[in-house]
């Protein structure tokens, strides 16, 4: 991935948990999520990719 990127974090209900922006690879820190699933959505111009995790 090349450019300046933002990718949100949502959990299950739909609140937003975060929101990072980043010119590189990214590693987010799950530490403190609680166990479930989440949702994330990362833009790039005119790039969208959404998609699930879920933590165990």
């Amino acid at each position: 991935m090349e450019g300046e990127a933002t990718i949100q974090l949502y959990d299950a209900s739909g609140k937003e948990i975060s929101t990072q922006i980043f010119l590189r690879q990214t590693t987010i820190p799950v530490r403190n999520l609680a166990r479930g699933t989440y949702f994330f959505i990362i833009q790039q111009k005119d790039k969208k990719t959404t998609g699930k995790v879920r933590l165990e």
